[in-house]
């Protein structure tokens, strides 16, 4: 189960930052972008974003719990 801050964070754009908890835990490159997974310190969560590259006309990916 998400702790409070992880609940917070998922569904919002990927331009806000994680919070203090999240570390990062391993990123891929993606077409434009990169995929971004952290885990949370506090309670085990995985979250995920993606993040495109400066000037692709493209958006990122949200905040999402990772499977």
């Amino acid at each position: 189960m998400e702790c409070e801050a992880c609940r917070e964070l998922i569904g919002k754009p990927e331009n806000v930052e994680r919070h203090a908890g999240l570390a990062a835990f391993t990123s891929r490159k993606v077409q434009r972008g990169w995929q971004e997974m952290y885990m949370c310190r506090a309670c085990g969560s995985k979250l995920q974003r993606v993040i495109m590259e400066p000037g692709s006309e493209q958006s990122g990916a949200p905040w999402t719990k990772a499977g």
